[in-house]
């Protein structure tokens, strides 16, 4: 095994500890880690000591709680994280107190951060109590690296952070009508309780397409029962919209009758139901963003 040979002018203090508990007796130059991605469900005594004291309380995932944890001890933060943190709604408050320090720099891995491992991943760099200016927006998926204002790209305006963030994008929200659509996931159905052949198909984001379904062979689940599933209040409800969660090629289309959606599949619907989203507003979902919609004119 390597051994890394330590200078003498560095002296190593191991804390052998949990992180989330210890009390820290000192700031620290820099802090950086790689926290957990789990939410902790089944120890309420734990998840309540964990939550003691932290701003965010709407959410139970422990790379959130390591966020303001760390915050706490260091000057200089930088965490890679799930990339959820910069648009779930049970990260708000998270962004909110991320965005009140300087983000010098924020990287977007996509998928790349850790090999074999399907899940986008971010990571910061905080300046703590240093106030907000530029940002370093680095993306290994588009190859990209350009400094921007961080209160761009952290608008309040927007339910949240768009590293992405351009005139192109501000020409076409000009134009939108945003906060119509409430949505719903239904991340209970998986292939272990959904079958090849059914009574009700259980849609997934590969099934969709601008304004259809299209069949995917081996690809498609079924039940033969709704009961007790959350979505199953959406069955054969021709108002409600589906969109792909997670996708680089926005599209949208109408629930057909006799289908549900798993967790892939964002179930939209009206918060006005006086308002009416026709085929041609479907059409133009491809290339826009879908939590609005595009007027005729």
């Amino acid at each position: 095994m390597a051994t890394l040979r330590v200078p003498r002018n560095i002296h190593i203090n191991l804390i052998h500890a949990d992180t989330l508990l210890h009390d820290f007796e000192r700031i620290y130059d820099v802090v950086v880690g790689n926290p957990p991605y789990k939410k902790l469900t089944n120890n309420k005594k734990l998840l309540a000591a964990y939550k003691k004291g932290l701003r965010n309380q709407s959410t139970n995932n422990l790379f959130a709680f390591f966020i303001e944890k760390v915050l706490r001890v260091g000057h200089f933060v930088s965490l890679i994280v799930p990339k959820s943190l910069i648009n779930a709604p049970e990260f708000n408050l998270t962004r909110e107190l991320l965005k009140e320090s300087k983000i010098s720099y924020l990287f977007d891995f996509g998928e790349k951060g850790f090999k074999g491992v399907k899940i986008e991943t971010v990571c910061f760099i905080v300046e703590n109590g240093v106030l907000p200016s530029e940002t370093v927006v680095e993306s290994y998926i588009t190859e990209s690296n350009r400094v921007i204002e961080q209160a761009y790209f952290t608008d309040a305006r927007f339910p949240y952070w768009l590293p992405y963030r351009d005139n192109d994008f501000d020409q076409v929200a000009e134009h939108m009508t945003f906060n119509i659509f409430t949505a719903f996931r239904d991340r209970s159905l998986t292939n272990n309780n959904t079958q090849q052949a059914g009574r009700y198909r259980v849609l997934k984001s590969r099934n969709i397409e601008n304004n259809q379904i299209i069949d995917i062979p081996g690809y498609d689940r079924y039940v033969n029962s709704v009961e007790g599933l959350a979505i199953g209040r959406f069955l054969n409800d021709s108002s409600a919209i589906l969109v792909p969660n997670l996708t680089y090629n926005p599209r949208a289309c109408r629930l057909p009758e006799n289908c549900i959606a798993d967790g892939s599949v964002a179930v939209l619907k009206l918060i006005d139901a006086e308002q009416e989203i026709t085929d041609a507003d479907l059409d133009r979902v491809e290339g826009v963003a879908v939590t609005g919609r595009i007027p005729a004119n």
